[in-house]
């Protein structure tokens, strides 16, 4: 091992950095101490010549002899301590030999014989402190060469010791170190220390390792019987691992084959989805288009006022019946959007009253027909005007009133509507038949899409959509849909949802008014219309040229680009899925043509999808209008884009309540006028809520009393048997 490697030489180097600074140490005080003497001695050698020169220089100064002076400075210049004298009196200020930094000042005073003093200058002595090196530098030579020698001394005895005592005996337990076989349990350490056999560290060390020698020749041992048990299970893990790779080989080839069937399987599902929504959105396209002409002409025919009561029945039956079928078709359409996640809520103020009478009218007809009552119990503090979902909560009510006049033959339907009290902003809704009922195996399946009960499948009526869509249009409104049933006896159908209460003023209900023309000082607005439909462009084309626009019809894209091109029209209705050019391609080349920006193109559509009106406003279209569309729909639009203002016919709701009033007084006293016969086959008929037979005894009366007729026949129309009932009594 190299010298300056071993324990010895870093022991040496610690004890040596200490001492040296231990040494420097003591020299520097020394040297201080001594440098302090000299300058104390060199003072008090001033202070000893200043003593004697000063009377002499008194006396020279007072007799005015200055070369007396310049005798006695040059004599004190000539001695080892001095470097400089000064002497000031009133006459001179003389500077002998040179300034030092060590000095010594004096008063001149020359004393009288009788005790009279003065003050006839100052001298000042100059030394310096190379003359107190010079005094002491040689001391200082002895004191570092002797801290230097016992330096050297010292670092010599502490290495020969070190690696007598240390380095040595590590030496030898490093040879030993190095010669150990851990295979031999026998092996030992015996190191000769040659400084005696007492007890000191290196012997607890050397004892030490030749234990730990030995137990690391134990533990070898072992360690080797452990790796030959770990190899044998190894060799025996290996070999169930090479097993259960296989086996997860071949599971792996299972998976993969299953993800390819999973994967051809999503993909025919999204094909097959792909092909559901295709075949929807054309179903809702070819159903909606013939529907709207429906509708529309029979809300056109409505407008003419030469209409006896009877002919109004008939066309509301027809609106009635086209309702109805829409409904059936949004059904369809509302599942396919629950299943895709698209359906949402859309709230708003809304009369509850009037939805409920609306009902009303609309299944008294039906539950008429075939000889069952129909109730509709409304709780005294269930509000009026609410904020919610009213297209969906009307939904609801309709699909299961609609079950409930299918399968009832005999009794009745309640509509029951309760404000819920232990629930604060919920309503309570119950609809109760007295039909078949529902077996018990087939309850648990009623809200099931498609699902048909026994009553559906022998009846063959409905399509089992009704009440899946409610029950999820129920969930969505907060609440949630029961049934209860007994075979024989009836079901009833119970839900609750949330709702706010608002007041009439935030409801802002105001009666849809009739359009009959213009007002006067308008431009004349020109109105093209798009349609492939020759019925619903048809339809259109005349309810805007009644009310006074300038219409000019196309029956394809291609048409209508020609036709804006040469006429320029203020408003384009334009119908989307048409031949040789759909609605999408004419609309973009309008609006990029120079000046089709300034054209207004409102979409309508047979397309029933929210995603449709996406398309069309995303295509340039300004707004949206869904097939089969209401004419008020179609001139609000126009009033909102064009800012087209209307006349009015001149009925409201409020008047037309008034006039019943009066009516009403007029008819009582025309009634008593009635013979007997009529009097009490018109009764019985609105008792037995028979339309048909009232009807009839209606024209009989209409031979005698025109006026008495129209006003029966109007609330036979709106199917207010019970005013018709209370009258009859009251004037029997």
């Amino acid at each position: 091992m190299k010298l300056k490697n071993s324990l010895a030489f870093q022991l040496l180097k610690v004890t040596f950095s200490f001492y040296v600074l231990i040494t420097v140490f003591i020299t520097v005080v020394h040297m201080y101490t001594v440098w302090i003497q000299a300058e104390t001695y060199l003072d008090a050698d001033l202070m000893k010549l200043g003593d004697s020169a000063q009377r002499g220089i008194v006396l020279a100064f007072w007799d005015l002899d200055y070369m007396q002076v310049d005798l006695i400075v040059e004599g004190l210049l000539e001695l080892p301590a001095v470097v400089g004298i000064k002497v000031k009196d009133r006459k001179i200020d003389k500077l002998y030999g040179k300034q030092g930094n060590i000095k010594k000042q004096y008063q001149l005073i020359h004393e009288e014989e009788q005790g009279v003093t003065y003050d006839i200058g100052d001298m000042m002595l100059y030394s310096s402190s190379s003359i107190v090196f010079n005094r002491v530098k040689n001391e200082y030579l002895l004191t570092v060469i002797n801290a230097i020698i016992k330096t050297l001394a010292l670092w010599i005895i502490v290495l020969l010791a070190g690696k007598r005592l240390i380095t040595k005996p590590l030496s030898l337990l490093t040879e030993a170190n190095k010669s150990v076989d851990l295979e031999n349990v026998e092996t030992f350490i015996d190191v000769n220390i040659g400084i005696g056999q007492s007890e000191n560290e290196l012997t607890i060390l050397e004892r030490s390792f030749n234990m730990m020698v030995q137990r690391l020749a134990f533990d070898r041992q072992e360690l080797n019987r452990i790796n030959q048990n770990l190899e044998s299970i190894v060799e025996q893990r290996t070999h169930e691992l090479q097993e259960t790779n296989d086996k997860l080989q071949q599971e792996i080839i299972v998976h993969k084959e299953t993800a390819k069937d999973l994967k051809t399987a999503k993909e025919q599902a999204v094909n097959a989805n792909q092909a559901k929504s295709e075949f929807l959105a054309n179903m809702s396209h070819e159903l909606r288009t013939p529907l709207n002409a429906i509708l529309g002409f029979s809300e056109l025919m409505s407008r003419d006022r030469n209409l006896s009561p009877e002919q109004v029945g008939n066309l509301e039956t027809i609106g009635r019946s086209g309702e109805h079928l829409l409904s059936l078709i949004n059904d369809v359409l509302e599942l396919s959007k629950i299943e895709a996640g698209r359906i949402v809520l859309h709230q708003e103020n809304f009369d509850l009253h009037r939805l409920l009478l609306g009902l009303e009218e609309m299944f008294r007809l039906r539950t008429r027909q075939k000889g069952l009552s129909l109730d509709v119990e409304r709780g005294a503090d269930v509000p009026q005007y609410i904020w919610a979902d009213q297209s969906k909560l009307r939904q609801i009510l309709i699909n299961l009133l609609v079950n409930a006049v299918k399968f009832t033959t005999q009794g009745g339907i309640i509509l029951r509507v309760n404000n819920d009290k232990s629930k604060m902003h919920n309503l309570v809704f119950e609809v109760e038949d007295s039909g078949e009922g529902i077996a018990t195996d087939e309850l648990r399946r009623v809200f099931d899409p498609f699902f048909q009960g026994t009553s559906s499948r022998q009846s063959q009526q409905g399509t089992g959509l009704g009440i899946s869509i409610s029950n999820k249009f129920v969930r969505m409104m907060g609440g949630e849909l029961t049934v209860s049933s007994k075979v024989g006896t009836g079901t009833v159908f119970h839900f609750d949802v949330k709702m706010e209460i608002v007041s009439a003023a935030d409801a802002a209900l105001l009666p849809v008014q009739r359009v009959i023309g213009l007002e006067e000082g308008q431009s004349d607005f020109r109105l093209l219309v798009v349609e492939d439909d020759g019925n619903s462009r048809n339809l259109l084309v005349t309810l805007l040229e009644q009310i006074g626009f300038q219409v000019k019809e196309a029956g394809n894209g291609q048409e209508a680009v020609e036709i804006w091109e040469k006429w320029q029209p203020h408003l384009i209705w334009m119908d989307i899925r048409m031949p040789v050019m759909d609605g999408y391609a004419a609309t973009t080349q309008i609006k990029t043509s120079p000046g089709g920006e300034d054209t207004l193109i409102i979409a309508l559509t047979a397309h029933a999808f929210e995603e449709d009106r996406v398309k069309v406003l995303e295509n340039g279209c300004n707004d949206f209008v869904r097939k089969p569309f209401r004419e008020n729909e179609i001139f609000e639009m126009m009033q909102k884009h064009l800012g087209v203002r209307y006349l009015y016919e001149d009925r409201e709701p409020h008047e037309k309540v008034a006039r019943m009033k009066i009516d009403e007084e007029q008819m009582s006293e025309a009634i008593v006028s009635l013979s007997a016969a009529s009097h009490m086959d018109f009764s019985q008929a609105v008792k037995s809520i028979d339309f048909d037979r009232a009807m009839e005894i209606v024209g009989r009366i209409r031979e005698r009393d025109q006026d008495l007729a129209d006003a029966l026949a109007e609330l036979l129309s709106s199917y207010r048997f019970d005013t018709l009932q209370k009258l009859f009594e009251n004037n029997e």
